[in-house]
């Protein structure tokens, strides 16, 4: 599927880039084929196993198929087989995305939160790094089938390019380095790069960033974006629904958007829906010949087909769920046909509008906007957008969709991002710093004053206290590094070692996720972490010279 044209000229070396979105319920993936001064244009991948050629969908299904512990296939194919599974002998892992949400996800669906989604267990002896591995690599062998395919010379181009390939995976905003880490092993691990080129082959964007730079290529922009206005971008997927806060810093020579604050991200998409309909479903159905979880099951399937993305608010519908046998007038059940009523169907609803509404609020909290764009396979809800649009017109504003439906925005929204790269600052959605030998402070570091001691020059020093170096919230731009001098004592015998083989050392970087002040101690007096330790920074991306050494 020919998708976005780029309007500039690309001047860098000819590459493939592939950017990959695996959703909670549907995944998509976008590549393009850059080479210097043409104008760069993204496809997305379409025609998938078992998918109908009429459809011209780039969505598939999550779903990966297993079979007595071994790998089946992915996508339409594992539906395909499961609908011919007559002996029930497959098993399917599904919303396994879920499982690598952090808690400040979970954590994040304001006052009166609904309880916790109910994520179904992956299939027995099957771990979530073994899940992605397999999925990663049936994205990948369906890319290269599209690209040989649609691409004259495409086999050789392919073969040519393989080793220099690039990677986009979009994530949610909430998602830090440990879920990035994790996708960049499987990535490694299906055979996309190699350890040693992952970091710089593998890219990570935001599905708020990537669904911004696809609403801007899609959307009516010119007719309403201006110099120094704010809008917000809300894209409402299958399980997070992502809100950031922009402000247009220019038009002209080239678009340049910011961050004014930090983004939202609030596990309240459209899984969120099904979820509420299942319990509304069990306890209408308790005590009946359908209170299990296959009726239930069926019943939620037929529901999220049709009726959770056809329904405006007003209406009953039918689901079709069983044969003309399966009766129980007292539950609305006639020949295999339930009555949800539009009471039902709308509370099915509330838990996850009332945790976006509270997310939105929270991002909006002091600021006007005139425009919110709403993306995302959840954001097409009729009734989400209604109840969306009343929000956003109590504060003045109105609703901007870029209605592309067959789509997935974060996947081609990625491939725009590699290309256009319209946002230039960034809100820092953590507080980052390290744990250097500090000067002591009585009115900071008393309460351990006792493991304070001197250093060779007499100074009163202490170990283990944390040093911030960018605060949450921050926004930055594109530009910014933050330098810091630090000295490393060694003893004498070390001189001709530092001055013959050592140019760099490595620090530990410290992610304080929390709110208000940061911790005063990076470690407690055990030496465990109090902040979130991660790894050393790689020579290549941050460790320091040893210009300044110091002997015994």
């Amino acid at each position: 599927m020919a998708a976005y044209i780029s309007d500039r000229k690309y001047l860098g070396k000819e590459k493939i880039v592939v950017a990959m979105d695996i959703g909670t319920t549907q995944t998509a993936v976008a590549y393009a084929h850059l080479y210097p001064q043409a104008l760069p244009q993204v496809s997305l991948v379409t025609q998938w196993p078992q998918q109908a050629i009429a459809s011209g969908s780039a969505k598939i299904p999550t779903l990966v198929l297993y079979q007595n512990g071994e790998y089946v296939t992915c996508g339409q194919e594992a539906v395909k087989k499961m609908e011919d599974d007559m002996e029930n002998t497959y098993s399917v892992a599904k919303w396994f995305k879920l499982h690598l949400h952090p808690e400040t996800i979970k954590a994040s669906r304001g006052p009166n939160s609904p309880p916790p989604l109910q994520i179904p267990d992956l299939p027995s002896g099957i771990d979530k790094e073994r899940v992605y591995i397999d999925v990663i690599k049936y994205l990948f062998i369906n890319t290269k089938r599209h690209f040989v395919e649609k691409t004259p010379g495409g086999v050789a181009i392919w073969d040519r390019l393989r080793s220099s390939m690039e990677f986009i995976f979009a994530i949610p905003n909430g998602w830090d380095s440990k879920q990035q880490n994790f996708l960049r092993q499987a990535a490694i691990a299906a055979g996309l790069v190699s350890s040693s080129d992952a970091a710089m082959q593998i890219n990570f964007v935001s599905e708020g960033e990537a669904s911004v730079h696809f609403a801007l290529a899609y959307g009516s922009t010119k007719a309403w974006l201006e110099d120094g206005m704010e809008f917000a971008v809300v894209d409402a997927g299958g399980s997070t629904v992502d809100s950031t806060l922009y402000t247009c810093a220019s038009m002209s020579p080239e678009l340049e958007l910011k961050e004014v604050r930090q983004s939202e991200c609030v596990q309240a998409g459209g899984v969120s829906v099904d979820d509420s309909m299942k319990r509304i479903l069990k306890e209408r159905l308790s005590g009946s010949n359908f209170d299990d979880d296959e009726s239930i099951q069926s019943i939620i399937s037929a529901f999220e087909l049709k009726t959770k993305r056809l329904f405006t608010g007003s209406g009953d519908s039918n689901e079709t769920f069983g044969g003309k046998r399966d009766n129980d007038k007292s539950r609305g059940i006639i020949q295999g046909k339930i009555v949800l009523n539009q009471d039902e169907i709308a509370s099915s609803f509330n838990d996850a509008i009332l945790a976006i509404t509270h997310s939105i609020n929270t991002l909006l909290q002091g600021r006007t906007i005139r425009f919110l764009i709403l993306v995302g396979g959840f954001g097409e809800s009729p009734y989400l957008k209604s109840k969306l649009s009343e929000i956003v017109r109590s504060k003045g504003a109105t609703i901007v969709t870029a209605e592309q439906p067959t789509k997935k925005a974060a996947a081609e929204g990625a491939l725009i991002w590699y290309v256009q790269k319209y946002v230039k600052a960034r809100a820092v959605r953590a507080t980052f710093g390290t744990n250097p030998l500090m000067l002591y402070d009585p009115s900071i570091h008393s309460e351990r004053s006792r493991l304070a001691y001197e250093d060779r020059e007499g100074t009163k020093v202490v170990s283990d206290s944390f040093q911030m170096w960018v605060q949450k919230g921050t926004v930055l731009d594109d530009s910014f590094s933050f330098v810091r001098e630090y000295y490393k004592v060694l003893p004498a015998w070390w001189k001709w070692v530092v001055a013959t083989f050592l140019t760099f050392t490595e620090v530990e970087i410290y992610m304080w996720e929390g709110e208000g002040d940061h911790p005063t101690w990076a470690k407690n007096e055990d030496g465990e972490d109090t902040c979130h330790g991660q790894p050393p920074l790689a020579p290549a991306t941050g460790s320091s010279r040893l210009p300044n050494w110091e002997s015994d």
